[in-house]
C-alpha cells in the first residue's frame, strides 16, 4: 500500500512506470523464449531492466549520462551495421538474427534514458515489435500467456498514462478524502486493464474461430532449429552419457479404440554398417499418392495372419528429417502434403522442412510374430540384396563364433534368431551412459568386455549376427511405447522413446521384428511424469491442434460442434421444462384428490400439500419484498462503513431516512425547504437526530468526507430503533 502522503500524480506516475517496464520485459522474454537472442545481449538487457527497475523503486535515485546513453546507440547501430555488412552474399539466414539482436539492445538503451512521452512510445513500439517476431518462432501455448500479459500490461500502461499526461495539464482532479478509498487508485487501474484485456482476448478468440480460413499452412519459413533422439544413422563410437529429453515428439490418437502403448513406430531402416556407424546411404524413392491404399502388405515387415487391425492419427512435431513414423503394416495413409514418397527399405517420406506439426491418419495391419512352417530353410538371394543385409565389414572373430555357438542344434533360422534375441535380454544390462572413452571396435567391446549399453548396441550386435549366419538382417529405427495421457486421451511420444530394433528376413515369411534389448531399470524408466504433466501436455496439443493447425477443416468441424452442442442444450431445456409441467400437474392433481375426497388420501401429509404450494408464492413475494430491501440496505451500510462506498450508497440511506419519516408522518412537501422541513419534526429527540443526519449526509455526499461516510450507517440505524 502506498503511503497517505503521495498524492494521485506520484501513485499514478508509479503505476505507469512499473506497467511499461514490465511490459519491456514481456516482450524481451518472448525473444528468450524463441532463443533467438545470444548471452551477451541477454545479460545486457537484463542489467538494463534491473536498473530501471531499481529507478522505479527509488533505490538508484542517479540518472546515466545522456552523453553515455547516445554512445551506447551509435554503437549498437555501428555494430548491426557492420554485422550486416558482414554478411555478404548467400548468407541472408543470419539477418533475422541480427535484427532481433538490435530490437533487444535498443530497447535496453531505451531503457536506462526513457523518461519522456517519445521514449515511453518508442520502448512500447520495440517490446511490440519483439512479440510479433517471437511469433515466428514460437508455435507453443507458451505464446498465449505471454500474449495475454502483454495485453495486460500495455492496457494498464496506456490508461495510466493517459491518467499521467491529465495531471501534468493541470486539469482538477476531485480527490476522495477517504484515505483507504484514495489508496485503491493503483488496484482499480490494475483492475481494470484486466478487464480490457480480458475483453480483448475474447473478441480476438471469436473473431479467429469465425474468420474463414482459405488455407491451413504456415507461410513463415522454418529458422528455428529443432532437435529429437531420432536420428538418420547410428554411431557406435559415441562416448559420454545420454540425457533423457521428455520433449513430445508426436501425439497419437487411436481412431479404432485399441491401445497404442505397446507398438512401435517405425521411421526407417539402416542396413549398411562399416564396424562402428550405421547409415542408410540414398536409394530407389519413388512416389506415391499422398491419399495411398496398399491392396497388398508391402515387405517391410512380416506377412501374418494372427494379429489385428488398428486405425490411428499421428500429430508429429516438425523434425529435421521428412519421415513419418508408422506402427505395423500399413495398408492406408492420409498425410495433406503434395507428395509422397517411400523408398526401398519401406521408409516413408515427406518432403520439405515444416514449421508447425504435420497430422496425417493411417490403417494399419499389426502382426504377432510367429513361427514359420517348417520347410525350406535357405533361399537363393538376388545380388543387390545380399550385398545389403548380409555384407559385413572387418569385424572381431569372436562375434562369428558366438553366434554359431548361441545357434548349436537349431535348423530352423527363425528359431535361431530368437535365440540370438534371448541371449542379449537375458545376459546384458540396459544403461544409458556410453563409455568413457573411444573403442577401436565398439562392438566387440560391448559383447565380451562391458556387457552393457542402449539400444543401439543391442540392436547392431544382433544384426551383425545373424548375417554371419547367413540370416538377412537390418537395423529398424523409430520410437517405441510412450505415455498414454487420460486427459487428452492421445498417447504421447517423446523423444527419450528414441529406440532402435531388428528385422530379420526369412524365406515364406518376409520381415520379422525383433527387439534384443532388455528392459530398463525401474530409476531410468520410473514415472517422472505426474497428473500436473498430463495436463499441460492436454493443454499444448489442443493449442497445436486449434490454434497454430487451425483451417477450415477445423473451422467446419467446431461449426458442428457447436450447432450440435446448442441443438442438444435446446433439447435438455425443452424436456426438463416438461418434467417440470408434468410434476407441477401431478402436485395438482394429488391435491385436488384430497379436497375433493379425503377419503381416498392414504397418508395424512397430502392434507397440508395444497396449503405448502399456496405458501411457495407468499413466501417468494414476501422474500422480494420484505428482505431484499433490507439486504441491499445492509450491504450498502457496510460498504459506506468499510471506506468503499460511493456517493450512490449516501443517496440511498438518505432516501431510506426519508422513508422512515414518512411512515411515521412527516412527509416533505415539494415546497418545502430542508430547513422548514426539519422544523416540522417531533418530539426533540427525533429533531435532532434527523438534523445530525442530514449534517453527516452533506458532508459524506458533497464533502467527501471519509469519517461522515462511516458515521451515516450508524445514525440511519439509530432512527430506525427509535419509536
Amino acid at each position: 500500500m502506498l503511503p497517505e502522503s503521495d498524492s494521485p500524480a506520484q501513485r499514478v506516475e508509479r503505476v505507469f512506470q512499473l506497467s511499461l517496464l514490465l511490459l519491456a520485459a514481456t516482450g524481451y522474454l518472448a525473444i528468450i523464449a524463441s532463443g533467438q537472442l545470444d548471452a551477451v545481449s541477454v545479460t545486457a538487457v537484463a542489467a538494463a531492466l534491473v536498473y530501471r527497475l531499481l529507478s522505479v523503486a527509488g533505490v538508484a535515485r542517479r540518472a546515466v549520462p545522456k552523453l553515455v546513453v547516445s554512445a551506447l546507440a551509435v554503437a549498437v547501430t555501428v555494430f548491426y551495421v557492420a554485422e550486416i555488412y558482414d554478411l555478404g552474399p548467400g548468407r541472408a539466414e543470419s539477418f533475422m538474427p541480427a535484427t532481433i539482436r538490435l530490437m533487444a539492445l535498443f530497447t535496453g538503451v531505451k531503457l536506462l534514458a526513457a523518461e519522456k512521452g517519445r521514449d515511453y512510445f518508442y520502448l512500447g513500439l520495440l517490446a511490440f515489435l519483439q512479440l510479433l517476431t517471437a511469433s515466428l518462432f514460437l508455435f507453443d501455448v507458451t505464446y498465449l500467456g505471454v500474449l495475454i500479459l502483454f495485453l495486460l500490461l500495455a492496457t494498464a500502461a496506456y490508461s495510466s498514462f493517459e491518467i499521467k499526461r491529465g495531471l501534468e495539464r493541470q486539469v482538477r482532479i476531485v480527490e476522495d478524502a477517504n484515505a483507504r478509498r484514495r489508496n485503491q487508485l493503483g488496484r482499480r487501474l490494475v483492475a481494470l486493464s484486466a478487464a480490457l484485456a480480458a475483453g480483448i482476448v475474447t473478441l480476438s478468440a471469436v473473431l479467429f474461430f469465425l474468420l474463414p480460413r482459405l488455407s491451413g499452412r504456415n507461410s513463415y519459413p522454418p529458422w528455428a532449429d529443432y532437435s529429437v533422439g531420432f536420428a538418420q544413422d547410428v554411431d557406435l563410437g559415441a562416448t559420454g552419457v545420454v540425457r533423457p529429453d521428455h520433449t513430445p515428439v508426436m501425439r497419437i490418437e487411436s481412431l479404432s479404440g485399441d491401445r497404442l502403448d505397446g507398438l512401435r513406430w517405425r521411421g526407417l531402416a539402416l542396413w549398411q554398417f562399416n564396424g562402428r556407424r550405421w547409415s542408410n546411404p540414398s536409394g530407389e524413392e519413388r512416389l506415391v499418392d499422398r491419399t495411398m491404399r496398399f491392396p497388398h502388405f508391402s515387405e517391410t515387415q512380416a506377412r501374418s495372419d494372427e494379429g489385428q487391425r488398428i486405425r490411428y492419427a499421428v500429430s508429429l512435431e516438425p523434425l529435421p528429417a521428412g519421415n513419418l513414423f508408422l506402427a505395423g503394416v500399413p495398408e492406408e495413409i492420409r498425410v495433406p502434403v503434395p507428395a509422397l514418397f517411400v523408398n526401398d527399405t519401406g521408409a516413408f517420406l515427406v518432403k520439405g522442412q515444416r514449421s508447425k506439426s504435420l497430422r496425417y491418419e493411417v490403417q494399419s495391419w499389426a502382426p504377432v510374430r510367429s513361427a514359420p512352417a517348417p520347410g525350406i530353410t535357405a533361399e537363393v538371394f538376388p545380388q543387390q540384396f545380399a550385398e545389403r543385409y548380409l555384407s559385413l565389414p572387418d569385424i572381431d572373430p569372436r562375434i562369428p563364433e558366438l553366434a554359431a555357438q548361441l545357434t548349436r542344434g537349431r535348423r530352423e533360422p527363425f528359431d535361431k534368431a530368437e535365440a540370438i534375441e534371448h541371449y542379449l535380454r537375458t545376459e546384458f544390462g540396459y544403461t544409458i551412459d556410453l563409455p568413457l572413452q573411444r573403442r577401436p571396435d565398439p562392438l566387440a567391446y560391448f559383447l565380451f568386455e562391458r556387457r552393457q549399453g542402449h539400444c543401439e548396441y543391442f540392436a547392431s550386435a544382433m544384426v551383425v549376427m545373424l548375417r554371419t549366419l547367413g540370416i538377412p538382417a537390418r537395423m529398424a529405427a523409430g520410437f517405441a511405447g510412450g505415455v498414454f495421457n487420460p486427459i487428452s486421451g492421445l498417447q504421447v511420444v517423446r523423444s527419450s522413446d528414441a529406440h532402435t530394433w531388428v528385422e530379420a528376413y526369412f524365406p515364406r515369411q518376409g520381415w520379422a521384428l525383433f527387439d534384443p534389448t532388455p528392459s530398463a531399470p525401474d530409476e531410468l524408466s520410473g514415472n517422472w511424469y505426474g497428473p500436473y504433466w498430463m495436463y499441460w501436455d492436454a493443454i499444448r496439443s489442443s493449442w497445436s491442434e486449434w490454434i497454430v493447425d487451425y483451417d477450415r477443416a477445423h473451422q467446419l468441424l467446431l461449426a458442428s460442434t457447436v450447432r450440435e452442442a446448442s441443438r442438444q442444450t435446446a433439447w435438455s431445456l425443452f424436456w426438463s421444462l416438461e418434467r417440470a409441467v408434468a410434476w407441477v400437474e401431478s402436485m395438482w392433481r394429488r391435491a385436488s384428490v384430497t379436497i375433493a375426497d379425503p377419503a381416498d388420501v392414504n397418508s395424512r401429509s397430502r392434507w397440508v400439500l395444497l396449503p405448502l404450494l399456496l405458501l411457495i408464492p407468499i413466501v417468494l413475494v414476501g422474500a422480494w419484498f420484505w428482505l431484499r430491501p433490507r439486504l441491499v440496505l445492509a450491504y450498502r451500510a457496510r460498504r459506506l462503513e468499510t471506506g468503499a462506498g460511493s456517493a450512490d450508497d449516501c443517496s440511498f440511506l438518505y432516501q431510506r431516512v426519508m422513508r422512515v419519516l414518512q411512515r411515521r408522518g412527516f412527509r416533505k412537501e415539494k415546497w418545502q425547504t430542508a430547513e422548514e422541513f426539519l422544523a416540522a419534526i417531533q418530539p426533540p429527540e427525533i429533531n435532532r437526530l434527523v438534523n445530525e443526519i442530514t449534517a453527516v449526509y452533506n458532508a459524506a455526499r458533497f464533502g467527501r468526507d471519509g469519517d461522515a461516510e462511516r458515521r451515516l450507517p450508524g445514525l440511519v440505524q439509530a432512527l430506525e430503533r427509535r419509536r
